[in-house]
């Protein structure tokens, strides 16, 4: 997915808001969770289109790490983990892209 560089993570979140990925998912459980509507999607059939990493600049331990998926029923959306020991995702939940 082609995108322009990004300097931070909220610049990357307002670009990808305007491409459609508007939907702010939580992970719960093997589940994406749309809290919006109430609706939770299974990780095994959502598929990542793509993941961009941030390091904070007073801290390059910190990592956050922007996934933007697309689940079985077509709702486009992201979420934002960390990375390393902090991070809360299992990858082998996703499907292969």
């Amino acid at each position: 997915m082609k995108h322009p560089p990004f300097q931070s993570l909220n610049e990357a979140l307002f670009f990808f808001k305007g491409q459609g990925f508007d939907t702010v998912f939580h992970l719960k459980g093997d589940t994406l969770h749309d809290p919006k509507s109430k609706t939770h999607h299974p990780l095994s059939k959502a598929e990542i289109l793509n993941v961009l990493k941030f390091e904070d600049d007073s801290d390059p331990d910190e990592i956050s790490i922007l996934f933007l998926v697309e689940t079985a029923s077509g709702v486009k959306g992201h979420f934002v983990d960390a990375s390393g020991m902090y991070a809360s995702l299992d990858f082998s939940s996703f499907r292969a892209c």
